[in-house]
């Protein structure tokens, strides 16, 4: 998954690559150099869905956020579709390898 996002730090507004998303937090890849661990930001992920996080970790261009509130399952898959590949394909695997569910079932889960 990846995409261009704007980054608001303090009222610097630039824009950054999602490379990994949950409802809790996110990876950002080429994060602005003067995001700093604890710094709290505000993202737009699309459109008008902003979230407000809180940097947690850096690594070299990378920088992982902690949601302040969960973002929907709605908006996680939303980002997830592009990169899906197609549905007759049974080998989808999560981040750790472990095979997901076909997205029907997932869906169906969540409405529940």
């Amino acid at each position: 998954m990846a995409g261009s996002i704007v980054c608001d730090l303090a009222g610097n507004v630039s824009e950054t690559q999602l490379c990994d998303l949950s409802p809790h937090g996110c990876k950002l890849a080429h994060a602005d150099p003067a995001i700093a661990e604890g710094v709290t930001l505000g993202l737009t992920l699309v459109g008008d869905i902003e979230i407000a996080g809180t940097v947690r970790w850096i690594s070299g261009e990378h920088a992982g956020i902690e949601f302040r509130e969960p973002l929907s399952q709605a908006a996680v898959l939303y980002f997830a579709l592009p990169d899906m590949k197609p549905l007759g394909d049974i080998s989808t695997t999560d981040g750790f390898g472990r095979r997901l569910p076909p997205l029907s079932q997932a869906i169906q889960r969540e409405a529940s």
